[in-house]
């Protein structure tokens, strides 16, 4: 029996040990689209193949794919994978597939989903366009390299405790988070960062104490560190022309977080890369042709056939921005798998405090830097576990607040200003928004009020979380998501509503069902543009 594993680890000979491969994921990729090329007009049985020499070489294909997984060793957690038998037997082909004309129809593949989680094995022979047979049994866990198979027994199914997803709509399937490896503390950051910019103004640093308090930040993860500014001093000083300095720091940084952050994201979903169809990229914080997109999917090994979307520029609600889009490439394409990334740093719009722009020190005590990537789809397969269902999405722009929020490019790098009634124009509009949101939940949902949601607000700052809170008339703990995000990460601008969805699904986890099933989503940025999204808990 010849077996190829598609997923994001090499392939394997399936027997009672199973080893997984020690060597790069590229090498392990490589080797396998080898294998799949020359496989890919191959009939079932390897004897079909006439050609001595097609045949040898998919036969030396298969003896190099089990080299890279020799001698390697695996723990128990990354035995589950799906594989896709390319051959049944050289002998003769499977009763159910040999005969599958006579009901009218054709095989697809044939599947063993191997979920070490669950204990699970299931036997899967695919009837396109949509018939499928199962075969299950249940596995024990011998040893963190094997596995040994058991017969299932017939047996009652308990009720799942899992909401179900509705027909067509798209669905959140996994998510990752990534950041670099600096990490400030509030309490630490005055006197390092007045030192290493060379700053003894008294002025500004009980301005900055002061901010970090306010804030409520505890922590961030910054590209910036000391290392940064002894290789680029220059970033220190007033009026350097340093944008060049910059792009070299932020294109690199956003996109190996983008990476970091879509490898643990693709983890937890559990299928192949190849599997994934489109592909969002996120960033306000890099400037180049061609853009991080390309560099990330490369790097990734996605297809060169990937559908690919860049959103540059967006700012705060840029993460929701890119999530709507998803949501309308997932359910106008069947089958589709979007790899939504987002990744940010603050590296362009560093710079040393000036009494001339306060905001600067805004910025220094509240913004945070990371990645984060999701995987969106609709009508998700049995191996796929949806989270969160994305019902519907909106936009909204404030005429007449292109000012509010400004940011421009020159030689220094990114320079912001906030007006300081961005709160209140927030505030004395969010209502309306948010109740056109939730009637789009149509009256399957009842009545709902403001206070039966959960909610996953962007928090520019406490200012807004408070005044949101208030407008709304939000009963205490309906924003803790978001001031937890806030406290843990600062403002990472368009990262930050996935980290509050994050924190969100483990507090419904926690609930349940008897957890809320519906919840908004939103975030703010300029123009002044409004974000939102209704959603349901699965």
């Amino acid at each position: 029996m010849a077996l190829s594993l598609l997923s994001a680890s090499p392939p394997l000979r399936l027997r009672r040990s199973i080893r997984r491969t020690s060597c790069s994921l590229f090498a392990a990729q490589r080797a396998k689209r080898n294998l799949l090329e020359l496989i890919s007009d191959q009939d079932r049985g390897l004897r079909t193949q006439k050609d001595a020499a097609r045949r040898d070489a998919i036969v030396n294909a298969i003896e190099s794919m089990a080299v890279i997984g020799r001698s390697s060793v695996t723990t128990g957690d990354s035995l589950s994978a799906t594989w896709r038998l390319l051959w049944t037997t050289e002998k003769e082909q499977l009763f159910i597939i040999e005969k599958a004309g006579l009901f009218g129809t054709r095989a697809g593949d044939v599947l063993q989903v191997i979920d070490v989680k669950r204990r699970m094995l299931s036997n899967v022979i695919t009837f396109p366009p949509d018939g499928v047979f199962f075969v299950r049994s249940d596995i024990d866990i011998a040893s963190p390299q094997r596995v040994n198979f058991r017969a299932e027994k017939q047996k009652e199914i308990a009720p799942s405790t899992r909401r179900v997803a509705n027909q067509g709509k798209a669905t959140v399937l996994a998510l990752g988070k990534a950041f670099p490896s600096n990490v400030v503390s509030q309490e630490n950051l005055v006197e390092e960062y007045l030192r290493e910019i060379k700053c003894d103004d008294l002025s500004i640093k009980h301005k900055l104490q002061h901010l970090c308090k306010t804030t409520t930040v505890k922590t961030r993860y910054t590209v910036m560190s000391r290392e940064t500014l002894h290789k680029y001093p220059e970033l220190a000083t007033e009026g350097s022309p340093t944008i060049k300095q910059r792009l070299e720091i932020a294109n690199e940084a956003v996109v190996q977080m983008a990476y970091e952050a879509s490898l643990a994201c693709i983890k937890e979903w559990g299928r192949p890369v190849e599997d994934i169809t489109h592909l969002i990229y996120v960033s306000s914080s890099e400037f180049r042709l061609p853009g991080g997109d390309l560099y990330l999917s490369a790097q990734l090994g996605l297809r060169h056939e990937v559908q690919r979307v860049m959103l540059y520029f967006l700012g705060c609600y840029g993460g929701v921005t890119g999530l709507r889009l998803a949501k309308d490439i997932a359910e106008n394409n069947r089958g589709s798998r979007v790899l939504l990334t987002t990744s940010e740093t603050m590296v362009l719009g560093f710079r040393p405090p000036n009494k001339a722009r306060p905001y600067d020190l805004v910025g220094a005590a509240l913004f945070g830097d990371g990645a984060a990537a999701l995987i969106i789809g609709a009508d998700p397969t049995e191996s796929e576990s949806p989270f969160i269902e994305l019902h519907c999405a909106m936009q909204k722009f404030l005429p007449g607040t292109q000012g509010v929020i400004d940011g421009r490019l020159s030689e220094e790098g990114i320079s912001f200003k906030l007006a300081r009634d961005l709160p209140q124009r927030i505030e004395d509009n969010v209502e309306d928004f948010c109740k056109k949101l939730v009637a789009e939940a149509g009256s399957g949902s009842g009545s709902l009020e403001l206070n039966d949601l959960f909610w996953a607000v962007h928090p520019g700052g406490p200012a807004i979380l408070n005044g949101l809170e208030t407008k709304l008339k939000l009963k205490p703990g309906k924003l803790e998501c978001s001031r937890q995000a806030l406290m843990d990460y600062g403002n990472a601008s368009s990262n930050t509503i996935f980290y509050i969805m994050d924190k969100v699904r483990d507090e419904l986890g926690k609930k349940g069902r008897g957890g809320e099933e519906w919840g908004l989503g939103l975030a703010f940025g300029p123009g002044i543009t409004f974000e939102g999204f209704l959603m349901r808990s699965l």
